[in-house]
């Protein structure tokens, strides 16, 4: 089912390495708003930086890198 990059992730489905799923974008938003929309729940903020992102799949010694395009980037 995930082999597709464009299908998300749905809850209860599994992983299986080496087949990238397309991730979810995260959308800018300042502090101050988050705070309002989160209405005082805790929550996580990762920084972005820029550069590369890239998805690493492992499977016992092999290691695959893919693009969020689920591209194979392993070689570039």
């Amino acid at each position: 089912e995930l082999r597709d990059p464009t299908v998300r992730l749905q809850q209860g489905h599994g992983l299986q390495a080496f087949c990238p799923v397309k991730p979810m974008l995260a959308n800018r938003r300042s502090v101050e708003n988050v705070v309002r929309l989160m209405r005082e729940q805790p929550f996580y903020i990762e920084e972005k930086f820029d550069g590369e992102r890239v998805m690493i799949h492992k499977k016992h010694h092999e290691i695959k890198l893919f693009s969020r395009n689920s591209n194979e980037v392993t070689s570039i």
